[in-house]
């Protein structure tokens, strides 16, 4: 995925999407240093991410390590650096590895000064896959990855973000190699701190997490240490019995677009599917390869007409297996978003529903909202897209149901009517610790019981390199206001991690168009 992209999505889930505005022109200017011996870091790339405009160009520091970055659309951004052979070295007090660089607030500052941007040398992690014949595994897939709490509060492995470039373009590299003809992977610009590792080569195979089991609960993790490269030694993956499964598909109807399959409890796609011939009588779906075991497979079948599903439980030993699965219409939600005031909709504003099942129950299209599109039965809570910076929900409605604070049972087909407002409460102020304002810190807006299921109500913003924050489209009601010097993804919005938070942080009773100032002490 693009980095700029990644941080783009981020900016956005955090309310720091930048807004146009004409006869604007903004300076952030600044020095990138070696952390290591403090000098100046000559021809270092700078950027705003998300990219202001097409016109934007990224700027190079001079001899001195000074860069100067123009912006003429006003907005909240990341300025980031990169230079080959060194990463982002964070501040102490934050442990977990971070996507790179420092928050600012260009919404009504026209000049930033004295940035300070610091580097230190990158650590490289590398290692080598085998066969059980000793010769090197080629082409298999190996991450870095960390716990972190998704935007539902879920704690989950995931992919760790660092910066590489290719060309004139930042991109987001996830934690991702895959071995060569020897079998040799290397991660090179990785942050110091502690990761785990999964080894993938297919379904053939039995895929392992460091130091060598299947089981995640039993993995370890490693510790990178600054400009360090750590050698991991070899690992053996060995190969399994599979099958292949072929399903007959019986009440689909429409031209197929696509199709999908899933295996849980491991999550992985099947890979290559054979992909249904609109001519043929009985359409099938193939699973060319299966490990034996266990598995529960969710069969998704998306055509020009409809959206339809089956999960159902498959044991799997050396046979091969034909089976023929009746498929389900997927639930329909036809949802309707206005305006209180009865105003035209901003453009780019939609809703998306999030399933409360850790599986994935995706809509007919991975990249499709909760309008007008088909569903898995599930429980769902509702989120919100391309919200401005003043809007909140007033209202959502599944008939009589209130589904910012129930969510939403789709088991029937659904209407649901969801009413915004464009003058929501402020809360800004700064961050601060024992020793002074801090950047980098997470502020959270966290609603009052019986308000804390409701997902869109919730606020977070990252404090900016300043220590400065400011959370806006607060719908009016009571909440806590925290902050945390560092922090895993939206932690907050998980019940355990939160219940030893439980009566900490500010009250704060927000009402509309009002603005509040509050200083808050970080945990």
């Amino acid at each position: 995925m693009n980095f700029v992209r990644f941080l783009a999505i981020s900016a956005a889930l955090l309310g720091l999407w930048p807004t146009s505005g004409p006869q604007f022109i903004a300076d952030v200017q600044g020095i990138v240093v070696d952390s290591g011996n403090g000098l100046p870091l000559e021809g270092a790339v700078v950027y705003l991410v998300p990219k202001p405009s097409q016109a934007f160009k990224p700027a190079s520091t001079d001899s001195e390590g000074r860069f100067v970055l123009t912006s003429a659309v006003p907005g909240r951004y990341r300025v980031a650096a990169f230079k080959n052979g060194f990463v982002w070295s964070r501040p102490d007090r934050i442990a977990s590895p971070r996507e790179p660089g420092l928050d600012v607030d260009l919404t009504r500052a026209r000049k930033i000064e004295n940035i300070v941007l610091a580097m230190e040398k990158e650590s490289v992690v590398s290692g080598r896959l085998l066969e059980t014949n000793g010769r090197g595994l080629f082409g298999a897939s190996v991450r870095l990855l960390r716990y972190r709490y998704d935007e539902a509060g879920r704690r989950k492995l995931v992919d760790v973000p660092y910066l590489t470039e290719v060309g004139n373009e930042t991109f987001r590299a996830n934690g991702f190699a895959r071995t060569d003809d020897r079998g040799e992977y290397r991660f090179p610009g990785v942050q110091p701190g502690e990761y785990y590792i999964r080894f993938w080569a297919g379904p053939e195979y039995t895929g392992l997490f460091y130091p060598g089991t299947a089981d995640e609960t039993l993995a370890k993790t490693i510790s990178v240490k600054s400009g360090q490269e750590l050698r991991l030694g070899s690992l053996v993956l060995t190969r399994r019995t599979t099958a292949q499964a072929r399903f007959r598909l019986t009440g689909v109807v429409g031209v197929p677009r696509f199709q999908t399959a899933t295996l849980f409890p491991s999550g992985e796609s099947s890979g290559a599917m054979s992909r249904p011939n609109a001519t043929v009588t009985v359409p099938q779906m193939m699973i060319p390869v299966v490990p034996s075991g266990s598995h529960t497979v969710l069969l998704t079948w998306t055509s020009t007409d409809a959206f339809f599903f089956n999960r159902f439980d498959l044991d799997v030993g050396s046979s091969d297996i034909e089976k023929e699965i009746a498929m389900r219409p997927g639930i329909r939600l036809r949802a309707r978003i206005m305006l209180e005031d009865g105003s035209g909709l901003p453009p780019g504003l939609r809703c998306r529903l999030v399933s409360d099942n850790d599986q994935p129950t995706l809509p007919a299209d991975p990249d499709s909202v909760c309008t007008h599109e088909q569903f898995i039965p599930d429980h769902y809570q509702l989120e919100m897209e391309g919200m401005p910076a003043d809007a909140y929900v007033v209202s959502a409605k599944a008939g009589e149901k209130d589904v910012v604070t129930e969510g939403l049972d789709l088991f029937a087909d659904t209407a649901l009517q969801i009413v915004v407002r464009m003058d929501g409460g402020v809360i800004g102020g700064s961050v601060r610790n024992s020793e002074g304002r801090i950047s980098g810190a997470i502020v959270a807006l966290i609603p009052e019981a019986p308000l804390r299921s409701a997902g869109v109500l919730y606020r977070s913003v990252i404090s900016d390199f300043n220590g400065d924050f400011e959370l806006r489209g607060i719908r009016p009601g009571a909440y806590r206001l925290i902050a945390w010097a560092d922090m895993e993804g939206a932690a907050y919005r998980n019940t355990e991690f939160m219940k030893d938070h439980e009566g900490q942080g500010i009250r704060v009773r927000v009402e509309n168009q009002v603005r509040q100032t509050i200083d808050v002490m970080a945990f």
